[in-house]
């Protein structure tokens, strides 16, 4: 295999495709950044703009031009991931390319729900908070399923109140006890794609796209689902850089390995 039947553009593909169709981080994150990814240990500086102010317009005419602030959010490429599994002779007489295609995709998703982990815990950046009242966390079970459109008005509110960009999309990353509290409220009539048992969209309720996540971070009891506006907060930038095979010393095998270089940034935690 590591030399008739690997073909490193052809895995490298399957393997991209694995990434981008189970990252719900790619869904909501900032990806522009992503074509700037070099290699591991660098920086890239991503500009905040300030606001600009208007002003009455003077009779003389002589108008004022203020001079343009910005500041930068640095979004370190600090982490580093990898797959490496084994072909033995035997497996592959029997399965051929189909065997590693498969094992890549495995090995690809496992590296997709890392990055969704570490977006989960950005949590912990954000300037704003949910709660259902004062400091008391919203709480979901088929007996509080009524508790969904008050949650839902009360994100609204705090995005409109943070000033988030006009005509952004919200969205809502949350574990599975939210979904079956929307699947109860909406008596199981609500529309969603079939077959997404882990990570993946939901459905838009209430305009905000939710998506169901098992990464969302526990802590001190708590689950911490994540809310922001799709493509203007977080930024993401993640790269596959090397596939390849090789004959594995000592042993009658092949190696099939992988690594992927990224990094998350939370750069307008207001929103």
């Amino acid at each position: 295999m590591a030399i008739s039947n690997f073909i490193p553009e052809v895995w490298t593909a399957s393997a991209l495709d694995t990434l981008k169709n189970t990252l719900v981080a790619e869904a909501v994150c900032d990806m522009s950044y992503n074509s700037e990814v070099a290699d591991y240990g660098d920086t890239i500086h991503i500009l905040k703009h300030a606001a600009v102010a208007d002003a009455a317009y003077p009779a003389s005419s002589n108008i004022t031009y203020n001079a343009l602030s910005d500041g930068t959010s640095d979004l370190s490429i600090n982490v580093k991931r990898y797959f490496a599994f084994e072909v033995p002779d035997l497996d592959k007489a029997q399965a051929k390319p189909e065997f590693v295609s498969k094992a890549t995709a495995n090995g690809a998703y496992d590296i997709a729900d890392h990055f969704d982990a570490l977006l989960l815990g950005e949590y912990a950046n954000a300037s704003l908070d949910s709660y259902e009242t004062g400091t008391t966390d919203w709480q979901f079970t088929t007996a509080t399923a009524a508790d969904v459109p008050m949650m839902f008005a009360s994100l609204i509110r705090q995005l409109q109140a943070a000033n988030a960009p006009m005509g952004a999309r919200p969205f809502l990353i949350a574990p599975p006890t939210l979904v079956e509290a929307i699947n109860v409220f909406y008596g199981g009539k609500m529309t969603q794609p079939n077959g997404v048992l882990t990570n993946g969209f939901r459905g838009s309720f209430f305009g905000i796209d939710v998506y169901v996540s098992n990464n969302c971070t526990n802590e001190t009891s708590s689950d911490h689902g994540l809310c922001g506006c799709t493509g203007q907060s977080i930024a993401l930038v993640y790269q596959l850089k090397k596939m390849e095979a090789l004959r594995l010393e000592g042993r009658f095998s092949d190696g099939v390995r992988s690594l992927v270089d990224g990094g998350l940034k939370t750069y307008r935690p207001e929103i």
